[in-house]
């Protein structure tokens, strides 16, 4: 059976993407890698799985792969756009907290994530079926504060030696824990995977070993189409779960074009979006703030369906696919970023993912040099953010980005005191994928910069 050039071609970049990260694990931290391999362990598997059904020649099949390319790309061009004087010159304008206000502001971080997710966890199980609404709503809004507690309670271990730091990022990790071994969240078990490995990087300049990144890639690949399997058992006994877990078998449906499922929504989304020549032209994305920030339980449903566009984020993505071609998705699967930027834009889906290359450049290269905790915390809270973007879609990266934001920008109001400038060396300039100085491992020369501020050039564009 003839294959897809499209599907070929990404095959290609995956693997040219995998080997780019291997050679340098350092590249993780940087916004083209860890999309990469999420496109790699997530995209690519369900992708081979749908090859298999669907002929080189078939519309649908190809738009998708095209979408893929497209996507992954715009990822490395995104993030290779020059970065300006203006952007160098606000490293100088970083503030530094104080290590004991910091602390306290952690303590605090973790203390109300734990408290409501204690009351979550005290909540009758029908109040916590499908979909969350209600009081379980605003409890989680105060809970999924542990996702930023967690890295900054470890900077404040790690960099400072405090012991209430190691305190507070248990507190902050133990429901996180418990939701990656009794149900299965791949969300919550990369957040906690990165934002240890992003601390450690921060602090100690200490990259994930080569081999343990190309087994995570490859673990991830093979483990992700078993966690629906796992989830089924693991609530009541997760070793039993972890013990049943076959792979291999689903692997085997893989080889026999049995999976695919979050692709093939996305499949099905881009046909039925082309067919009714519907592009929501970015509502879904303003639909989705308002869904995450006006609460109902207190301003009413009719008010916040009022400021709303269409239908909503989810009810217009599943018209898309059941008016369109007579598609309905699975209950808990995703449409992917592929589907869901198509979705929106079209063929011009892929510029949210340069749009967010261009974003993650600067932020990376500030928080590197300035040596922020907070921006650190905050770098490492929206990595995972930006890869749900492929898993996912990408609307529900502006909602997290505004969350994570918000409560960074309220504990550096709090850590203020003590304020220290950015006045420190930063030594070698990180800026991007086609330069040679990406972020520094382990035993790597650093070129010494004396002003980056005044040295423009010293940013490859």
């Amino acid at each position: 059976m003839a294959l897809n050039t499209w599907f070929i071609l990404f095959c290609a970049l995956c693997a040219g993407g995998t080997l780019l990260l291997l050679a340098k694990p350092s590249r993780l931290y940087e916004y083209p890698y860890f999309m990469g391999a999420a496109f790699t362990a997530f995209i690519l598997p369900q992708l081979f799985g749908l090859s298999l059904v669907r002929r080189a020649e078939d519309r649908m099949f190809s738009d998708v792969c095209m979408m893929a390319v497209l996507c992954y790309a715009a990822c490395f061009i995104g993030y290779g756009l020059r970065i300006s004087p203006w952007v160098m010159r606000r490293l100088n304008r970083i503030p530094h907290a104080s290590p004991g206000k910091l602390e306290e502001a952690v303590l605090a971080l973790a203390l109300v994530s734990l408290v409501f997710s204690v009351l979550i966890y005290r909540m009758p199980a029908e109040a916590k079926a499908g979909l969350w609404t209600g009081t379980v709503t605003k409890y989680l809004f105060f809970a999924r504060l542990s996702d930023l507690a967690f890295p900054l309670c470890l900077f404040v271990a790690i960099r400072y030696g405090r012991k209430a730091g190691w305190a507070a990022a248990a507190l902050s990790a133990v429901f996180p824990v418990s939701a990656v071994v009794f149900y299965g969240r791949r969300e919550v078990a990369v957040r906690l995977a990165l934002s240890i490995a992003m601390v450690l990087f921060l602090t100690r300049r200490k990259a994930v070993p080569r081999w343990l990144l190309a087994a995570g890639i490859l673990a991830a690949a093979l483990i992700i189409p078993a966690i629906g399997q796992y989830r089924k058992v693991a609530e009541k006994d997760p070793v039993a779960a972890a013990r049943n877990l076959k792979p291999g078998e689903l692997w085997g449906k893989v080889a026999q074009g049995e999976s695919g499922t979050e692709v093939q929504n996305a499949m099905y989304l881009i046909a039925g979006t082309k067919a009714r020549e519907d592009y929501g032209l970015g509502r879904g994305y303003w639909n989705q703030i308002v869904f995450a920030f006006v609460p109902a339980q207190y301003l009413g449903m009719e008010f916040k369906r009022s400021l709303m566009l269409g239908e909503g984020p989810i009810a217009d993505v599943v018209q898309a696919m059941e008016e369109g071609v007579g598609y309905r998705p699975g209950f808990g699967t995703t449409v992917t970023g592929l589907g869901d930027s198509f979705h929106q834009f079209g063929y011009a889906g892929p510029l949210i993912f340069l749009a967010m290359g261009w974003f993650f450049r600067r932020l990376w290269w500030i928080t590197y040099h300035s040596q922020s905790e907070v921006l650190g915390g905050l770098y490492a809270c929206l990595v995972p953010s930006a890869m749900k973007t492929v898993t996912h879609w990408t609307q529900s990266f502006l909602p997290e980005l505004i969350y994570f934001t918000l409560f960074s920008w309220l504990v550096v109001r709090y850590a203020r005191l003590g304020v220290r400038r950015a006045g420190r060396n930063p030594g070698g300039v990180v800026v991007g994928w086609r330069s040679r100085s990406h972020g520094l491992g382990d035993g790597e020369k650093r070129a010494a910069v004396q002003n980056p501020a005044r040295r423009p050039g010293a940013v490859a564009g």
